[in-house]
């Protein structure tokens, strides 16, 4: 959904959003996304015959908050000293 742009009012469709994931996860994909959704960080809406999902500002903060300590890790930081 990130990498789709698919944050909040902006969705993609459940099946685009299968055909863009390795074949390994294809299989339980959906259970997968009810857990996002049970814990607010995706939202999955049902309109114009096909269901589809986005982040959730929740779900966008915690990919941020990845992408930080990803970052931090790359480059040898331990956080800030403020």
């Amino acid at each position: 959904m990130w990498k789709a742009k698919a944050i909040g009012d902006r969705v993609i469709s459940l099946r685009d959003l299968r055909a863009r994931l390795p074949d390994e996860v294809k299989a339980n994909y959906m259970s997968h996304l009810k857990n996002l959704k049970e814990r607010l960080f995706i939202q999955i809406s049902h309109g114009n015959n096909q269901d589809a999902a986005s982040l959730t500002p929740l779900g966008l903060a915690f990919i941020r908050q990845i992408q930080d300590d990803d970052l931090m890790l790359m480059t040898g930081e331990r956080g800030s000293t403020k």
